[in-house]
């Protein structure tokens, strides 16, 4: 399942995101971005006071998963000299 939740400030968005962690099935593993550190945090926090399982569960910032994911597969190769 792939969501965006677009709400207002108070509109539970953070609350509908740990809800959605907790029901998962346990196979599932999922990824949870925060663009802010402090939105980074409070989604961590949330969800292991949830009890929702740590070990499927990642929460990481918006450049952080560009950088590990879009940029760093890439170095090796741009790293080649060219004759």
């Amino acid at each position: 399942m792939n969501r965006a939740i677009l709400a207002v400030a108070g509109g539970r968005k953070t609350q509908s995101i740990v809800d959605d962690c907790k029901s998962c099935p346990d196979d599932r593993r999922i990824l949870v971005l925060g663009y802010t550190t402090a939105s980074q945090d409070e989604l961590a926090t949330r969800i292991r006071a949830a009890g929702a399982d740590g070990r499927r569960i990642e929460v990481m910032g918006w450049f952080a998963f560009l950088l590990q994911h879009l940029v760093r597969p890439y170095l090796p190769s741009s790293t080649q000299i060219v004759d």
